[in-house]
């Protein structure tokens, strides 16, 4: 049975914490038999947690015009379609000392100017609107420091990464591992999503531990 949601008690992983970002923001939020939540966010549906009857999540997310799905492997082995994202899951315990403020005036054309070119961004508006919404319902944050951006989902005590990037003039300076330590000063988890091989060494030292594996397909 799948029934609307209106919050999530634990942030157990990265579906968790961004279904939860997602669902202040104003996102469908829907709750499956009491072992999984469920997101609709666009054209792509998010999973967190154990689903069974595969066909009923089908079905779900075609009434609501779906084309893929972001899930753990072992839920994402329910789906056929091609694999569009395959990567791991990687967590960093931390010791929340202070609250993370976004960066009290960010230009945010001049962010969108920078991120374009290694990234896979929606047009500027939507772009704009979806940090809106996100920093109007104190549900994330838009950090610049250091010459390093990041954009962040954050659940109670939890975060996601969905964007860090230093300036290429920058790079191989240890500012990445300046802005994790600064964001890892606010909360007790941080995930983020990479691509298989994708800065391994960089997340390592950066104290981050693989825990799972996603794929969007």
């Amino acid at each position: 049975m799948i029934q609307k949601c209106d919050r999530i008690a634990t942030f157990t992983n990265a579906e968790s914490v961004i279904i939860s970002s997602k669902m202040k923001c104003g996102f469908p939020t829907y709750i499956y038999n009491n072992s999984a939540y469920l997101c609709i966010d666009a054209d792509r549906l998010i999973i967190s947690g154990e689903i069974s009857n595969v066909s009923e999540i089908i079905e779900f997310a075609k009434m609501y015009g779906c084309n893929c799905v972001l899930c753990d492997t072992g839920n994402s082995k329910f789906f056929a379609g091609d694999i569009i994202q395959y990567g791991q899951t990687m967590c960093k315990l931390c010791d929340t000392k202070k609250p993370l403020k976004s960066t009290a005036f960010p230009n945010y054309s001049q962010i969108y100017k920078t991120l374009e070119p290694d990234f896979s961004l929606p047009c500027y508006e939507e772009f704009l609107l979806n940090l809106h919404r996100m920093l109007q319902s104190n549900s994330g944050a838009v950090i610049e420091y250091n010459d390093c951006i990041a954009i962040l989902q954050t659940a109670g005590k939890c975060a996601y990464i969905s964007v860090i990037h230093t300036k290429p003039e920058y790079r191989r300076q240890g500012k990445g591992f300046k802005m994790i330590d600064l964001i890892s000063q606010s909360f007790d988890k941080i995930y983020l999503y990479k691509e298989e091989n994708e800065n391994d060494e960089f997340y390592k030292k950066a104290g981050f531990t693989q825990i799972s594996e996603f794929e969007i397909r």
